[in-house]
C-alpha cells in the first residue's frame, strides 16, 4: 500500500542549473531550458520567432547595429542603412574603415637597437629573428601563437650575422635577413655567413612540437654575397635568387641542398621580389628592366628548374610613375592565382615625392590593369596580404616624402646627420602606418581600413634608406583565417639617429573583429581599424592628421617683427552640420615681403592627404559643402611691419591663386577637390597665403586659449561612451585608454594624445571597457579598475580624474563582446564565468548555474539587452545564445535554426535580432508569420532528477499532469489546421538513466479540437506506464508543425504555448529500493 499525494512542480521560477550535479538539481531549477522565456512569473513561454530581412550586401557583413530608428550594416563594401517602408537596404556613398583589430607586440628593445627584424608563422608557432645592432648577431625567439608562451630563446643563431650595425636598413647586408616558413613544421633563416660574405641558411624544425636548431651552412656551392638575396618558400621547398640565378632548395632533415637552378633572364636587370603563387603552382620573380620596366618570370613549383626562363614585360614606367622600381610586393588575389603586384619609388618628375603603384596581374605574370592605382606620399611598409575568400588585397604603407631642402617635422634631423648615416633618407610626414584595401580588380583607389604605429607626439622615427629594401613577409597565422602578422622596426628618440632607440615589433591584423560601436550627436562612432564616424551619409575617420605643406615659408618659431606665423587645418562638415577640424599643421613663418601682396611670393603646396574623406567616389561632392574636405589657414595676430606673433592666438586667414587659373581674389577656405594638381596628384597646385591686416572680425582657431589639438586616436581595441566622453583602448599600448574631450552639442568627438589613463603594469593589458552609472570600467583579463568619470580634464587638459579605483585583482574580462550595461549593472564574461558589476562597484557571480557551458569554450560575438523583457542575450557564432533574465535571476538558452552560423546580433525597436551567415538580419516579431526558422525550433524544459523519497527512496508515481495555456488566436493568413500540426511531447526518464525513458506525445489538434476537446487552459493528465521508481526526470517538448508545402512556419506569439507547472500523483513506500546481495557480491 502507498500513501497517495499530489505534488506541484512549478515552472518559471528557477531557470537552468548546469553546475549542480544532475542527481541533485531540485525544483524549481531545471537541467535544461531551451527557447523559452519567463513572460509571467511562474510560467515558461515559447520565445518569439525570427523573420528574415533582406541581406544588405552580397559581400562580407561585419556588423549590424541600431542607428536611430533604423539599422546600419557595416559591410566589406560600405555601410548600408535599412529602409523599413521598402524593406530594402541602401548603400551610402563613402566606404569607411573595416572592422580590423590591430595588435602590436614588442619583440626586442635594447639601447643598441635591432637593425632588422623578420617573422614567420608555422604550425601554431611564430619565429621572430632580428639582428643585433652592435655586432650583427642574428637572434631567434619562438613563441606559441595561441598563448604567447616562449618555447625557444631568445638566443643567438651560431654561424649567421648581418654586417649592418646602427640604423635600420642602413645598408643592403642588414636588409638581407629573411625568415621563411616551409613544409609543415620548418622555418628557414637566410643571412650572411658569420665568417664570410656568402649566403647561408639555418633550418629550425618544429616537428613533434620539439625545437631542433640545425647547423648554419652555405646555400649551394657558395652563392655570392648575401647582400641582396631574395627568397620565398612553398609547402615543401625554398626558392632563392642569388648570383642572378633562381635556385630551388630541397630539405632533408635540417639540411637544404640545391636541387637545381636557372639563370634570371637578362631582361630583368635587378631582382626585386620572389613570390610563390601556390594557387597555380608557380614561383615568380619580379624585377626592374631597362626603360625602366617592371618585369616578371616564373618557374613551376616542386620541379627541377627548366633550362631557361622567359621574361614578361609587365609595365613600362611613365612620367607620373616612380623613376625606378624600388621595393616590390606581390600576393594572390583569388584561388585562380590572379595577383596584385605593387612597388614604390620616387616620382619621376619630382624627386621629393614618393609613391606606391599597384597593378592587376594574371596567373602568367602579364598585366591586366594599371590605370590609376596609386597611393601618393607613401612607401611600402610590409608585404601585401590577401583575404582570398573575398578576393581582397591589403597593402601596408607608411606616409613619407623626401626631406628635400627643409625639415618636415619639428623632430626631423638635419642633412648632416642624414649624410652621416648613409642617406639620403625618406622622411615620414607623420608617424602612422596604414593598412589599405584594394577591394577588387577594378578598384583604382585604395581604401584606408586601419592605422598603426601612431605617435601623435612624433617621437617615433621609423625610417628606410633610399636603397632597395627587403620587407618583412606578412603571414596568415595558424590561429584562424583572417589573421595576419608582419614585423617592422620603429625608432624613438629626439630626432638624432645616433640617440634613437629602435624597437622590433610584430603587428597582428585580424579582420572582422567585434570592437564596439557607440553614438554621439546623431552619428555612430565605431571601433575598427581606425575610430570612425557614420552620419547616415558617409563613413570616414572621426579625426585626421594635420596638413603637410612644402614651399617658401620657413619651418620654425617666428620671433618678432616683421615675421608672422601661419597654420593650416583640414575641415569637413557632416550631414548634421557639425564641423570637424584636424590638428593644426606645423608653423609656416612668413617674412613681411612674403606676406605682402606686392612682394615676392611665398608659394607653397599641400601634400595629398591619405585619408578616406579625401578620396571620394565620383560624384560624391555633388551635394555641395556636406562632407567636402577643405583647407583652412590661420594667422597669428599682427598688423603691417609691427606684426608680432602671439602664442596660442590665431585667426582665420585666406588664400590667393598666384596663377589666377583656378580662382581670382581671396578665398577663406579651399576645397581639396578644386586645388589638387591633376598633373602631380600627390600635392596641390601652388598657392599662397593672404594674411589679413584687419583680422578683428575673423573667427579664431579652435586651439586659442590653450585648447588641445584634435589628434587622430589610435586604432581601438574597444570603444564605449560614458556620459560626456568616448573611451577607446589603444590597440598598440593596451595598458592605456584614450578618452575624448568633453562632449558638447555642435562639436564632434575630439581626442588628444595627452588625454589618456593607464592601469598599473601588474594589471596587464586592457581587454575591454564598460560603463555603469558614473563609473568607467577598465578590464584586464584578471583585474578590474574604475574611474568615477565626473568632470575630469577639460578641453585644455586642465583638471583630472579621481584616483583609479581597483575593484578586483582576481576577476577580469576575457571578451569585450560580452560587456553590456543594464538597469541592474554591468554584465561581462570573466575566466570563471559571467559576472555583474553594480554602480557601487560590487561584484556578483551571476553565472554559476551555467559554468559548464562557459567552460566548454563559450565565446560570445555580441551581448544584447532587451530592456522590456529584462533579458541579456549573449550570442555565439555557432548559433547558441545564453539568456539571463535579470528580473527573475534565471538562465536559459536559445538555439537558432535555418542558419549555419551567426555574424552578430543586436536590439532594434525593443526586439532581438540576429545576423545569419548571409549577412541578413533576422528580427524577432510578435505579429507576423514568415517561412523562417520556426519549424525547426523546439522548446524544451527538462527537470533534474526528482527524488520524492530521498536520494534512493522508493516510490510509485502514478500520474503526471502538465498545466499550461494555448493561445487560441491565429496569426493572419494561417489556418488552424496548420497550427494544430504541432506536437507536445513529455519524456519521462527513470532511475538516473537518461536513456531509460518513455515518451508521451499528442498533437495540438487533440488539445484544441480533437477527442480530448478544447483545453484552454489545458491540463494533460498522463497515466505513467511505469510507476515504481527511485527518481524520474521529466522533459516537456514542443515541436511546431509545417504547412501543406512543408515549409517551416514561424509562429511569433509569446503565449502560443505556455507551461505553468507540473503535478505528480505519488505514492511513497517505506524503505529503500530493494537490491539483493549474495556473499557480498551483487546479484543482477
Amino acid at each position: 500500500m502507498t500513501n497517495d499525494r499530489t505534488i506541484d512542480l512549478p515552472f518559471g521560477t528557477g531557470g537552468e542549473d548546469e553546475k549542480t550535479h544532475d542527481h541533485h538539481v531540485a525544483p524549481p531549477k531545471l537541467g535544461t531550458l531551451l527557447n523559452m522565456n519567463v513572460v509571467e512569473s511562474g510560467s515558461l513561454s515559447m520565445r518569439d520567432g525570427y523573420t528574415a530581412l533582406a541581406s544588405p550586401s552580397s559581400e562580407s557583413v561585419e556588423r549590424v547595429t541600431r542607428f536611430g530608428d533604423t539599422l546600419a550594416a557595416f559591410c566589406a563594401n560600405g555601410v548600408f542603412h535599412y529602409e523599413a517602408q521598402t524593406g530594402r537596404w541602401t548603400r551610402d556613398l563613402l566606404r569607411g574603415p573595416r572592422s580590423v583589430d590591430v595588435r602590436s607586440e614588442n619583440i626586442v628593445r635594447a639601447d643598441a637597437g635591432a637593425t632588422v627584424v623578420r617573422s614567420a608563422c608555422q604550425s601554431g608557432y611564430t619565429l621572430h629573428c632580428w639582428s643585433d645592432g652592435d655586432d650583427g648577431e642574428v637572434w631567434a625567439w619562438i613563441v606559441r601563437e595561441e598563448t604567447g608562451a616562449t618555447v625557444y630563446g631568445p638566443a643567438a643563431l651560431t654561424g649567421l650575422e648581418t654586417s649592418g650595425a646602427g640604423d635600420p636598413d642602413a645598408n643592403a647586408a642588414a636588409a638581407s635577413l629573411q625568415v621563411l616558413a616551409f613544409g609543415s613544421d620548418y622555418f628557414c633563416v637566410l643571412c650572411k655567413q658569420s665568417s664570410g660574405s656568402d649566403l647561408a641558411y639555418l633550418v629550425i624544425s618544429m616537428a613533434s612540437d620539439t625545437v631542433t636548431i640545425g647547423t648554419a651552412a652555405l646555400v649551394g656551392p657558395g652563392r655570392g654575397t648575401a647582400s641582396w638575396a631574395h627568397a620565398r618558400a612553398d609547402h615543401a621547398d625554398v626558392y632563392v635568387v642569388a648570383d642572378n640565378r633562381l635556385i630551388r632548395l630541397t630539405r632533408s632533415g635540417t639540411v637544404l641542398s640545391e636541387n637545381s637552378s636557372v639563370a634570371i633572364p637578362a631582361a630583368i636587370t635587378t631582382v626585386r621580389r620572389v613570390w610563390v603563387n601556390t594557387e597555380v603552382g608557380r614561383v615568380f620573380v619580379f624585377g626592374q628592366g631597362t626603360g625602366p620596366t617592371l618585369q616578371s618570370t616564373y618557374a613551376t613549383l616542386s620541379a627541377s628548374m627548366p633550362g631557361s626562363l622567359t621574361a614578361t614585360s609587365v609595365y613600362t614606367l611613365t612620367s607620373t610613375d616612380p623613376s625606378t622600381v624600388h621595393t616590390v610586393t606581390a600576393c594572390s588575389r583569388n584561388d585562380s592565382g590572379d595577383m596584385v603586384v605593387a612597388f614604390d619609388g620616387f616620382e619621376n618628375t619630382d624627386s621629393n615625392a614618393y609613391l606606391v603603384r599597384w597593378f592587376e596581374v594574371d596567373s602568367d605574370g602579364a598585366l591586366v590593369a594599371s590605370t590609376g592605382r596609386r597611393i601618393d606620399n607613401a612607401c611600402l611598409h610590409g608585404h601585401a596580404f590577401a583575404d582570398v575568400a573575398d578576393a581582397r588585397v591589403f597593402l601596408l604603407t607608411m606616409p613619407c616624402r623626401q626631406d628635400g631642402s627643409q625639415d618636415l617635422s619639428p623632430l626631423w634631423v638635419d642633412e648632416g646627420n642624414l649624410a652621416a648615416v648613409g642617406g639620403p633618407y625618406v622622411s615620414f610626414l607623420r608617424s602612422m602606418a596604414m593598412v589599405s584595401e584594394i577591394r577588387d580588380s577594378s578598384t583604382t583607389t585604395a581604401r584606408l581600413v586601419a592605422s598603426y604605429h601612431l605617435d601623435v607626439a612624433r617621437r617615433q622615427l621609423p625610417v628606410f634608406a633610399d636603397t632597395d629594401r627587403i620587407l618583412s613577409e606578412t603571414y596568415e597565422t595558424d590561429s584562424g583565417s583572417g589573421k595576419w602578422l608582419s614585423s617592422s622596426i620603429t625608432g624613438e628618440g629626439d630626432g638624432n639617429f645616433t640617440q634613437a632607440v629602435y624597437t622590433a615589433r610584430a603587428m597582428r591584423f585580424e579582420l572582422g573583429a567585434h570592437l564596439g560601436v557607440t553614438s554621439h550627436a546623431g552619428s555612430l562612432v565605431a571601433g575598427g581599424g581606425v575610430v570612425s564616424q557614420y552620419d547616415g551619409y558617409q563613413h570616414a575617420e572621426s579625426m585626421m592628421p594635420p596638413p603637410e605643406w612644402f614651399g617658401d615659408g620657413e619651418d620654425g618659431q617666428g620671433e618678432g617683427a616683421p615675421e608672422i606665423r601661419v597654420r593650416f587645418t583640414w575641415r569637413w562638415r557632416d550631414r548634421h552640420g557639425i564641423i570637424h577640424r584636424s590638428a593644426p599643421s606645423r608653423d609656416m613663418v612668413l617674412t613681411e615681403q612674403e606676406r605682402d601682396p606686392g612682394g615676392s611670393p611665398g608659394l607653397f603646396t599641400i601634400g595629398a592627404p591619405n585619408v578616406l574623406i579625401a578620396t571620394p567616389p565620383p560624384g560624391f561632392w555633388n551635394t555641395g559643402d556636406v562632407s567636402a574636405l577643405y583647407l583652412e589657414a590661420w594667422q597669428s595676430p599682427g598688423a603691417g611691419t609691427s606684426a608680432v606673433p602671439v602664442d596660442d592666438e590665431y585667426v582665420r586667414s585666406g588664400f590667393t591663386d598666384p596663377s589666377t587659373t583656378v580662382w581670382t581674389g581671396t578665398r577663406k577656405r579651399l576645397k581639396w577637390d578644386d586645388i589638387v594638381d591633376a598633373a602631380s596628384p600627390w600635392q596641390s597646385i601652388q598657392i599662397r597665403v593672404e594674411t589679413f591686416i584687419d583680422y578683428t572680425d575673423e573667427p579664431g582657431l579652435y586651439t586659442n586659449g590653450g585648447v588641445l589639438e584634435n589628434d587622430p586616436p589610435p586604432s581601438p581595441a574597444h570603444i564605449v561612451a560614458s556620459q560626456d566622453r568616448v573611451w577607446v583602448i589603444d590597440s598598440e599600448r593596451r595598458h592605456r585608454a584614450w578618452f575624448s574631450k568633453p562632449l558638447a552639442d555642435g562639436l564632434p568627438v575630439e581626442f588628444n594624445g595627452v588625454l589618456t589613463v593607464s592601469v598599473p603594469t601588474e594589471a596587464g593589458e586592457l581587454t575591454a571597457l564598460g560603463v555603469v552609472g558614473d563609473l568607467v570600467v577598465l578590464f584586464s583579463r584578471t583585474s578590474i579598475h574604475a574611474i568615477e568619470a565626473i568632470d575630469g580634464p577639460g578641453s585644455t587638459g586642465a583638471g583630472g580624474w579621481p584616483p583609479l579605483r581597483r575593484i578586483s585583482r582576481e576577476v577580469g574580462c576575457v571578451c569585450p563582446a560580452s560587456v553590456v550595461t543594464t538597469d541592474v549593472g554591468l554584465f561581462f564574461q570573466s575566466e570563471s564565468g559571467m559576472y555583474l558589476l553594480s554602480e557601487t562597484g560590487q561584484l556578483t557571480h551571476v553565472g554559476r548555474d551555467i559554468e559548464p557551458t562557459i567552460d566548454a569554450g563559450f565565446v560570445p560575438i555580441s551581448a544584447t539587452v532587451i530592456p522590456d523583457d529584462h533579458l541579456v542575450i549573449w550570442d555565439t557564432a555557432d548559433r547558441v545564445g545564453l539568456v539571463f533574465d535579470y528580473e527573475h535571476g534565471q538562465w536559459s538558452q536559445y538555439s537558432y535554426a535555418e542558419t549555419t552560423s551567426l555574424q552578430g546580433a543586436g536590439e532594434f525597436e525593443g526586439r532581438h535580432f540576429i545576423v545569419d551567415e548571409t549577412g541578413a538580419p533576422r528580427l524577432q516579431r510578435t505579429d507576423t508569420v514568415d517561412d523562417g526558422n520556426f519549424a525547426s525550433l523546439t522548446t524544451q524544459a527538462t527537470t533534474g532528477w526528482i527524488k520524492l523519497a530521498g536520494l534512493q527512496g522508493f516510490k510509485r508515481i502514478k500520474r503526471l499532469g502538465l498545466l499550461g495555456v494555448i493561445d487560441s488566436a491565429m496569426p493572419t493568413g494561417i489556418a488552424e489546421s496548420v497550427i494544430d500540426g504541432g506536437t507536445v511531447s513529455v519524456q519521462v526518464a527513470y532511475d538516473y538513466k537518461d536513456s531509460d525513458k518513455d515518451t508521451y506525445s499528442l498533437s495540438l489538434a487533440q488539445f484544441r479540437t480533437g477527442s480530448l476537446g478544447p483545453l484552454d487552459p489545458f491540463h494533460w493528465k498522463i497515466p505513467l506506464a511505469r510507476q515504481k521508481c527511485v527518481a524520474i526526470k521529466i522533459t516537456v517538448l514542443f515541436t511546431p508543425g509545417v504547412n501543406s508545402q512543408e515549409d517551416p512556419i514561424t509562429i511569433a506569439y509569446s503565449t502560443f504555448v505556455q507551461w505553468t507547472g507540473l503535478a505528480l500523483t505519488v505514492g511513497v513506500k517505506k524503505g529503500m529500493r530493494k537490491i539483493a546481495y549474495a556473499n557480498g557480491g551483487s546479484v543482477t
